[in-house]
């Protein structure tokens, strides 16, 4: 700092110096008064350095404060010089999520929430529905690609490029890449798709293979309801179904797929009834077919129909019709054409038996009920979808309807562990103008738990057994 004490001396005329020392004295001393810090010269020759929150004294920090947090708590959790300094940062962000956490972090050491009520309100046709595509490609070169990576594909129609979704393993070398696209991609039979990293290594190569894409119902059947489940058995995964609309008879009028399984055959057909268990019926019955004359001989099939589990059993034996003793040894009779058929244990086909209910269907109800259909496959096949949220469903355990006070658009709550009286007026500085406050006081709890443990030992002396 430039003193002016030091050029009084020279700026007195000689003859006042000569004469009048002692005033040139009281000048020196006047000016060097004043240029104290305190004083008022010093406090305008230092006015940059005391208007700088990093270099004024201290004493200064409370007029600071006074100017600019005069509605903030002066007990703070940080250092106060640190905290002016922030002020500015917290009033520019004034009326936002940033300035009110930033605020509470300051003053208090608080990591605060704060929520909408709002974003819970119900609303119609919120929901937000996705729905995907996806391709099954066999893998000719490297490994297939990850949900993000970009696959390209070129044929007459143009170049392509699609962005995986997800990517689903189904089988050896098979995978299936889920995408959305808004614009119509045109695939070729075996259709060649390729992968390259950022750097344009091709890192994988695969050709594309029919994929199982949806049914034509042969035979509607009977007696299904809407919303039934159906699955369609795969050779690695099944493909589950749900009946979508019927027709005065119960017949099925529409199927789509809830969820697509693996390794359909080209043109699988499947019969399905609604009905979970066969009628238990049961039938014999004997054949005989002459093979033979003198003596006769004859060819005799026992057909035993087993209408629990479906399954259809011949057991075949040969017999001239008449009873004799060497029939004795046989383990089965059966009275036929001619006299009694005896059958061996070997001839039988016996399949693991399977506990009869009774659904109080007849047979004839339970084959009418049955609906048959069969397997479409296509290059691109278009999922049944799905909502990515659960905005505007009534199954939202956290959808409320609009009150206009808590639960409307304007309103904000904070959960925090300060009781309102602490910081309701700090709060005026960067509340968000038009909107409606509400706080959510945490209280933890410090539960101390005294736990007693008792333990008994024993010591064998001389044959008896002494508690110690």
């Amino acid at each position: 700092m430039k003193t002016i004490s030091t050029l009084i001396p020279g700026q007195i005329p000689e003859h006042l110096r000569t004469d009048a020392p002692i005033f040139v004295d009281f000048l020196k001393t006047y000016y060097q008064y004043a240029e104290q810090l305190d004083s008022g010269l010093g406090v305008i020759q230092n006015f940059s350095e005391e208007s700088d929150i990093d270099l004024c004294q201290e004493k200064y920090i409370d007029d600071f404060y006074a100017t600019y947090g005069n509605r903030i708590p002066s007990d703070l959790a940080m250092d106060r010089r640190n905290f002016l300094k922030l002020l500015r940062t917290i009033y520019e962000a004034k009326g936002t999520e940033k300035a009110i956490k930033l605020l509470f972090l300051a003053v208090f050491n608080d990591t605060i929430e704060v929520s909408y009520p709002g974003n819970f309100v119900l609303r119609a046709s919120d929901g937000r529905w996705s729905r995907e595509q996806f391709v099954t490609l066999t893998t000719i070169f490297g490994t297939p690609p990850a949900a993000g990576d970009q696959l390209s594909f070129s044929n007459a129609t143009g170049s392509y490029v699609f962005e995986a979704l997800r990517v689903e393993n189904v089988g050896t070398g098979l995978t299936r890449i889920f995408f959305q696209t808004y614009s119509k991609m045109q695939f070729d039979d075996a259709q060649r798709v390729q992968f390259f990293n950022s750097a344009g290594v091709l890192q994988y190569v695969g050709d594309l293979v029919l994929s199982p894409a949806s049914f034509t119902i042969l035979n509607p059947g009977a007696d299904w309801l809407v919303g039934q489940v159906v699955i369609i058995p795969g050779s690695q995964s099944d493909t589950i179904c749900r009946v979508t609309s019927i027709n005065s008879t119960g017949g099925v009028t529409g199927l789509e797929v809830i969820e697509y399984g693996h390794a359909h055959d080209l043109g699988q057909i499947t019969t399905i009834s609604p009905y979970p268990n066969k009628p238990e019926t049961s039938g014999i019955s004997v054949s005989s077919v002459l093979t033979s004359i003198s003596p006769d001989v004859y060819t005799h099939t026992l057909n035993i129909d087993d209408s629990i589990d479906g399954i259809s059993e011949e057991i075949v034996g040969i017999s001239d019709g008449i009873s004799s003793e060497s029939y004795m040894a046989e383990d089965y009779w059966v009275r036929g054409y001619g006299g009694w058929i005896a059958f061996a244990q070997s001839n039988l086909i016996v399949s693991n038996p399977t506990a009869a209910i009774d659904t109080g269907l007849t047979l004839e109800q339970w084959l009418a009920s049955r609906m048959t259909i069969i397997f479409e496959f296509s290059k691109v096949v278009t999922a049944r979808g799905f909502f990515k949220t659960e905005d505007g469903q009534l199954s939202n355990q956290s959808i409320r309807l609009q009150d206009n006070y808590f639960y409307q658009p304007f309103s904000y709550l904070i959960d925090t562990h300060q009781d309102i009286r602490s910081y309701q007026e700090m709060m005026q500085i960067i509340h968000p103008a038009g909107t409606k406050r509400f706080s959510n006081l945490i209280l933890d709890a410090d539960i101390s738990v005294v736990s007693t443990i008792e333990r008994n030992i024993a010591s064998q002396v001389g044959g008896w057994i002494d508690p110690v």
